[in-house]
């Protein structure tokens, strides 16, 4: 505004406005230093256990420990379709730990890997045989279309024990 004599223009309008801005800030401030002083903001709580499972605690196909990776564009292919000029899909087991006589290793192998079987992946044949427990319904499908793009692990070679804090284990990689 271009007023001619005045840098400002008062009204009753404004002031009420301003005065009103200003009990909007004041208890805005009220609130946030009630928050500073007695914590009472939103908390987060995260509970973890460190050191849960021990090296000793060992999980390995008899105790339910099987894994099936697939790879698939989500299209009418039934059949493998990773490229080796792309990659492959790899198993590795990390281990170290100390041998039989004291000395320290670690150790990196590559796992062997097949394409799984409808009897193992629990869509045909004696469930009892089955390496999986029985398919939730809405996957069931999905499983069996693309059944022959999953590859397996020999059930000899899953294992796996202790973690990154401990002092010998055994992961698994993909």
């Amino acid at each position: 505004m271009k007023l001619e004599g005045d840098d400002s223009l008062k009204s009753y309008l404004g002031t009420m406005f301003s005065v009103l801005m200003m009990m909007i800030t004041a208890v805005y401030a009220y609130m946030k230093l009630v928050i500073l002083i007695h914590k009472k903001d939103t908390n987060i709580l995260s509970v973890t256990s460190d050191l849960y499972f021990t090296d000793d605690d060992v999980f390995r196909y008899s105790d339910g420990l099987n894994i099936a990776v697939a790879f698939t564009a989500y299209d009418s292919e039934r059949e493998w379709i990773l490229d080796k000029s792309y990659g492959e899909i790899l198993f590795n087991e990390y281990k170290w730990g100390t041998d039989a006589d004291g000395n320290p290793f670690t150790a990196r192998n590559s796992l062997e890997t097949h394409h799984c079987s409808r009897e193992e992946l629990n869509l045909e044949g004696d469930p009892a045989k089955a390496k999986f427990y029985p398919l939730h319904p809405s996957s069931e499908y999905y499983v069996d279309f693309f059944y022959k793009k999953f590859l397996c692990v020999d059930s000899k070679d899953l294992e796996i024990y202790g973690d990154f804090n401990t002092f010998k284990a055994r992961q698994l990689n993909i």
